[in-house]
Formats: structure tokens, sequence, C-alpha cells
């Protein structure tokens, strides 16, 4: 900060404060101020209380408020306004994770370790294999979700042993084999979503 802006900064309230303090000491000592300045105000004043007191109070009131929302009504108009994102566009078939191709990764990082990752992982490639039956078969997502699970589509047996659901209700194969089987049914998704 300058010199000069320092000043500036300084001496604007100090003198409108010995601005106000000087009128308020005149009005205070010197009468023929005071009776020039106040006196008018003071008669406008009690001209306006007996000119208000004519009208009934509720009037009054409903002024008042009238008065008091329209203040509200301005003071809010001048608030900005926030920013809010744009909602998320809806698809037929969302991922599980905002940022799945980072949660895919690390599921097939921990896959060799853990059950819940190679579930994931089935889970993942499942919703992409509806996709492409249905789009290479011309078939509503619902249609296409019924095939894979009934293990009418694929033809190849281990890609359908890939996707079966398990005893238990979901999907996964052991743990012994998962990436061969993986790098397998991945190229064999790739040969279906080509041959379109």
């Amino acid at each position: 900060m300058t010199t000069k802006a320092r000043l500036i900064r300084f001496g604007v309230p100090v003198g409108v404060l010995a601005i106000v303090v000087a009128v308020t000491l005149l009005l205070l000592y010197h009468a023929p101020l005071r009776r020039s300045i106040l006196e008018p105000v003071t008669w406008m004043v009690n001209d306006i209380r007996r000119a208000l007191a004519a009208l009934p109070q509720a009037l009054l009131w409903a002024v008042g408020l009238l008065i008091g929302c329209a203040v509200l009504l301005a003071a809010w108009r001048r608030v900005p306004e926030e920013k809010r994102p744009k909602p998320a566009r809806w698809s037929a078939v969302r991922p599980h994770n905002t940022n799945a191709f980072e949660a895919l990764a690390r599921d097939l990082e921990r896959s060799p370790r853990r059950h819940v990752s190679r579930v994931r992982i089935v889970r993942e490639l499942s919703v992409l294999a509806v996709r492409l039956i249905a789009q290479r078969e011309g078939l509503p997502l619902e249609e296409a979700r019924k095939l894979l699970n009934t293990g009418q589509w694929p033809d190849d047996p281990r890609v359908r042993q890939f996707f079966a659901i398990r005893p238990g209700g979901g999907r996964g194969v052991p743990k012994e084999g998962f990436l061969e089987a993986l790098a397998y049914t991945l190229a064999y998704l790739e040969r279906y979503h080509q041959e379109v």
C-alpha cells in the first residue's frame, strides 16, 4: 500500500468524524443555528404525526408492512444466486462407481486376493456384455440381460462359465485362473463387438 493510499484511508474517516463532532457542538451550543435547523425539522415531524394520527391504525400497519416487504424483496433480489452444477444426465445403465475406470483398475489389482474385487469385475463386464448383446441383436436391455443370466449367450463355454451365476446367487469365477479367464472373456467380447 502506498503512502498516499494510507493517508486517504486514515484521513477520510478522521475528516468525517471531525465534521460530525463540529456540527453536533454547533447544534448544542449555538442557539441561532439550532433554531434555524432543528425547529423546522421538529415542526415537520409534529405535522406528520398529526396527519398520521387521523388515519386508522390498521391502514398504518398495512402501509408499514407493505414498505417492509418491498424493502425485503429488493434486498433478496440483490443477493447473487448460487451457481449450481448441472445434474448428471441419466443413463439406462449407470456405473456402480462415479469413477468407474479407477475403480475397475483398483479391483483388477486386488482380484488375486479379494473375492469382492473379482465379483465387481464380473459384474461390470456383465453390464458391458448386456449392452453389446442389446446392440448387436437389437434387443431391449432386459431381454439381453435375461439371455446372459440364463446362459443362452454366449456359445463359448469358457465365457459362459465366466458369467455363470453361482449357487449363492452371485457371479465370479474362483480365484485360480481368474486373470486368464478375464483375459479370454475380454478378447471374446472384443471380437463379438467387432463383428457387429
